[in-house]
């Protein structure tokens, strides 16, 4: 995979603006990204990938785990990031993760494809009620892993209060429910 261009100048603005709206993000010169970031780009761009990418990483492995709340307000405090950048630039925020899917014990292979499109509905239609819901909720609902659909709402908290539907897909194919849902203010 190529290296990835950033955007120092925004990615800056970001930290500052999230320190601002009391977030605490770890700063980093240099990253090495994952399927997260891998997973959007062939969408937006063709194999050269010269598209600048501020990734923000969210801990969704080790607990405690931030509540589902938390990245809601997160978004919000993209959005606020954003509109506050002072040079004209268009962003795309992305919520990666996988929907349902446990990759270990005794659950191994769940997946709970009424539940990922009941959480794409609500997320396009309603989202804040899915702010209510414990991390235990999403496990129980959607698996152990599935609990990374939270970060969904990192990007949905970054739009104006209803987005409108671009595109919508899923899929669950082997052990992940997969799903893509492109809103726009």
């Amino acid at each position: 995979m190529p290296d990835l261009p950033g955007h120092s100048e925004f990615g800056w603005h970001l930290a500052r603006s999230l320190v601002d709206d009391e977030f605490d993000p770890t700063i980093c010169q240099e990253m090495s990204v994952d399927h997260g970031v891998l997973s959007f780009l062939p969408m937006l761009t063709d194999t050269d990938w010269k598209i600048p990418v501020v990734p923000l990483a969210v801990n969704v492995i080790q607990h405690p785990i931030p509540s589902a709340r938390r990245l809601f307000k997160l978004g919000h405090a993209l959005r606020r990031a954003i509109e506050s950048f002072p040079k004209d630039l268009r962003v795309v925020v992305f919520g990666t993760g996988g929907l349902s899917h446990q990759l270990s014990g005794a659950g191994f292979g769940t997946r709970n494809a009424a539940w990922d499109n009941e959480f794409m509905d609500r997320l396009e239609a309603d989202p804040a009620p899915l702010t209510d819901l414990s991390i235990q909720d999403y496990m129980q609902r959607g698996g152990t892993e599935g609990v990374e659909m939270i970060m969904w709402l990192a990007m949905r908290g970054a739009l104006a209060s209803r987005g409108r539907r671009i595109h919508r897909n899923y899929t669950a194919p082997l052990l992940t429910g997969y799903g893509l849902l492109a809103l726009a203010d």
